[in-house]
Protein backbone atom coordinates (compact mmCIF):
# COMPACT_ATOMS: atom_id res chain seq x y z
CA UNK A 1 0.00 0.00 0.00
CA UNK A 2 1.23 3.01 -0.88
CA UNK A 3 1.16 6.50 1.36
CA UNK A 4 1.44 9.52 0.17
CA UNK A 5 4.02 11.87 0.45
CA UNK A 6 3.86 15.11 3.03
CA UNK A 7 4.02 17.62 0.46
CA UNK A 8 1.34 15.70 -1.50
CA UNK A 9 -1.14 15.90 1.11
CA UNK A 10 -0.24 19.49 2.21
CA UNK A 11 -1.08 20.46 -1.95
CA UNK A 12 -4.20 19.17 -1.52
CA UNK A 13 -4.85 21.02 1.81
CA UNK A 14 -3.89 24.03 -0.07
CA UNK A 15 -6.14 23.12 -3.18
CA UNK A 16 -8.97 22.56 -0.74
CA UNK A 17 -8.81 25.22 1.48
CA UNK A 18 -8.82 27.82 -1.49
CA UNK A 19 -11.71 25.91 -3.29
CA UNK A 20 -13.37 26.44 0.29
CA UNK A 21 -12.42 30.44 0.02
CA UNK A 22 -13.68 30.66 -3.69
CA UNK A 23 -16.76 29.24 -3.11
CA UNK A 24 -17.91 31.59 0.38
CA UNK A 25 -16.40 34.90 -1.87
CA UNK A 26 -19.31 33.26 -4.81
CA UNK A 27 -21.73 32.79 -1.66
CA UNK A 28 -21.03 36.42 -0.93
CA UNK A 29 -21.13 37.53 -4.48
CA UNK A 30 -25.00 35.41 -4.96
CA UNK A 31 -26.15 36.94 -1.52
CA UNK A 32 -25.48 40.66 -2.73
CA UNK A 33 -27.33 39.33 -5.54
CA UNK A 34 -30.28 37.90 -4.07
CA UNK A 35 -30.22 40.54 -1.31
CA UNK A 36 -30.78 43.65 -3.99
CA UNK A 37 -33.73 41.54 -6.02
CA UNK A 38 -37.17 43.37 -5.96
CA UNK A 39 -38.49 40.28 -3.39
CA UNK A 40 -37.30 41.04 -0.53
CA UNK A 41 -37.10 37.56 1.10
CA UNK A 42 -35.07 36.24 -1.77
CA UNK A 43 -32.18 37.43 0.09
CA UNK A 44 -33.10 35.34 3.08
CA UNK A 45 -32.56 32.03 1.02
CA UNK A 46 -28.82 31.74 1.58
CA UNK A 47 -29.16 32.27 5.60
CA UNK A 48 -32.39 30.04 5.59
CA UNK A 49 -30.20 27.28 4.29
CA UNK A 50 -27.47 27.85 6.10
CA UNK A 51 -29.04 27.75 9.39
CA UNK A 52 -31.34 24.86 8.89
CA UNK A 53 -28.23 22.89 7.51
CA UNK A 54 -26.36 23.88 11.03
CA UNK A 55 -29.17 23.01 12.74
CA UNK A 56 -29.80 19.50 11.74
CA UNK A 57 -25.32 19.30 12.44
CA UNK A 58 -26.19 19.66 16.03
CA UNK A 59 -28.86 17.74 16.71
CA UNK A 60 -26.67 15.24 15.69
CA UNK A 61 -24.18 15.75 18.56
CA UNK A 62 -23.57 13.79 20.87
CA UNK A 63 -24.22 16.06 24.11
CA UNK A 64 -25.26 19.34 24.47
CA UNK A 65 -21.93 21.59 25.22
CA UNK A 66 -20.89 20.02 21.60
CA UNK A 67 -24.26 21.11 20.00
CA UNK A 68 -23.77 24.27 20.78
CA UNK A 69 -20.22 24.99 20.21
CA UNK A 70 -21.70 23.38 16.86
CA UNK A 71 -24.19 25.42 16.49
CA UNK A 72 -22.28 29.05 17.71
CA UNK A 73 -19.44 28.68 15.25
CA UNK A 74 -21.49 27.14 12.17
CA UNK A 75 -23.99 30.13 12.32
CA UNK A 76 -20.63 32.54 11.63
CA UNK A 77 -21.36 32.32 8.01
CA UNK A 78 -25.38 32.71 8.86
CA UNK A 79 -24.68 35.89 10.58
CA UNK A 80 -22.26 37.43 7.22
CA UNK A 81 -24.90 36.62 4.95
CA UNK A 82 -27.88 38.38 7.08
CA UNK A 83 -25.11 41.55 7.43
CA UNK A 84 -24.78 41.52 3.82
CA UNK A 85 -28.95 40.84 3.73
CA UNK A 86 -29.54 44.30 5.90
CA UNK A 87 -26.74 46.48 4.44
CA UNK A 88 -28.04 46.30 0.93
CA UNK A 89 -31.47 46.01 1.81
CA UNK A 90 -30.80 49.72 3.82
CA UNK A 91 -29.55 50.84 0.46
CA UNK A 92 -32.02 50.06 -1.67
CA UNK A 93 -34.50 51.34 0.30
CA UNK A 94 -32.34 55.10 0.91
CA UNK A 95 -32.16 55.19 -2.79
CA UNK A 96 -35.68 54.59 -3.38
CA UNK A 97 -36.53 57.13 -1.45
CA UNK A 98 -34.29 60.07 -2.21
CA UNK A 99 -35.78 58.83 -6.00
Amino acid sequence: MAFLSAGILAGFMWVAIGMMILLFIGTIILQIFLSRMKNPWAGLILPGFIFGFIFLLCTMAPDFSTALLLFGKGNIPTAIYLIVYFFFRKRKKKSALAS
